[in-house]
């Protein structure tokens, strides 16, 4: 039977069930994911929430559960897959910032790191993000490996594993403390079979041939800072990469044409892709006839 056919018959038990209170009962965990996937309420959110703060050991094995129904409705293909995309990346969230995402940015005692927030601003996006991106791009999510940079305490970088088979995901972040908060939930949950990775980095002085797939938010507020972080990436990324801007602007997509002869994947302008083949330097002008025999009398 198909995933879509269970799905259907989870929205009917959803609505059956929808006054009653489970909070004491032994979930279900395939039931309770085929719910999570076909629509949610109250009082379904509050039974995933849960199983995350009270640390039953029911959040790793819920989460595998989304994963495996997730992929396998996405190969069946129509349009419920968006959607289904959209609420799996909301439960996953449920799951695994049960207190809310801005709850857990980072809160760190360090003096110089509180003094750049106006710079490196955190800006969640919403759930429905990659799963966006998803439906638009899927190749986007059959890369080798995907880079949020800026990642805060993570958000995306688990919604990017669990939207993809094998990818490896990695957040890098110059905040320790989101970092950390980052790493904990992973090291909890160990869902993606070590294909999550967090770490604390300056972004502008990395090197990114490791990254076929790049997500960012414009992390680095200021003009010059901006342009050497875009500068970096768009250097050092391999050839035939992709990289999704949320914000789309104009200096991030006119240094990847200049840089690299970047172009838009179809009208989008927040996603672009890398040519097959690094553009060639261009050579300085030969020196004209004039020029040279003009040198060679100064030169007598």
């Amino acid at each position: 039977m198909q995933i879509s056919t269970y799905l259907d018959a989870s929205n009917t038990l959803r609505k059956m069930l929808g006054d009653t209170d489970r909070k004491d009962s032994e979930p279900d965990i395939t039931q309770l994911a085929l719910l999570s996937l076909s629509g949610g309420n109250d009082t379904l959110r509050n039974m995933v929430r849960m199983m995350s703060v009270g640390g039953n050991g029911y959040a790793r094995e819920y989460m595998v559960q989304v994963h495996k129904l997730l992929h396998a409705l996405m190969e069946e293909g129509g349009k419920r897959a968006h959607k289904t995309a959209m609420r799996a990346c909301s439960t996953a969230n449920d799951v695994l910032f049960p207190m809310g995402v801005e709850h857990y940015r980072g809160r760190t005692g360090d003096k110089n790191l509180m003094l750049k927030t106006d710079q490196f601003p955190f800006i969640p996006a919403s759930a429905d993000t990659l799963p966006n991106i998803a439906s638009k791009w899927p190749e986007f999510f059959k890369g080798k490996k995907f880079v949020d940079v800026g990642c805060g305490p993570g958000e995306k970088v688990f919604h990017a594993a669990l939207l993809s088979k094998d990818m490896e995901c990695r957040g890098i972040e110059f905040d320790h403390a989101m970092v950390a908060v980052a790493n904990n939930i992973e090291n909890e949950i160990r869902l993606f079979g070590g294909r999550v990775r967090f770490k604390c980095a300056d972004a502008t002085t990395l090197d990114f041939s490791r990254y076929d797939r790049v997500y960012t938010y414009i992390p680095i507020q200021g003009g010059k800072e901006l342009e050497k972080f875009y500068t970096r990436i768009w250097d050092t990324l391999p050839d035939k990469a992709m990289w999704f801007e949320v914000d789309g602007n104009g200096l991030w997509s006119e240094l990847g044409r200049k840089i690299r002869g970047a172009t838009s994947v179809g009208k989008s302008r927040h996603m672009m892709r890398l040519p097959a083949k690094r553009p060639a330097k261009k050579k300085g002008a030969e020196p004209s006839k004039k020029s040279t025999s003009l040198k060679k009398k100064r030169a007598s």
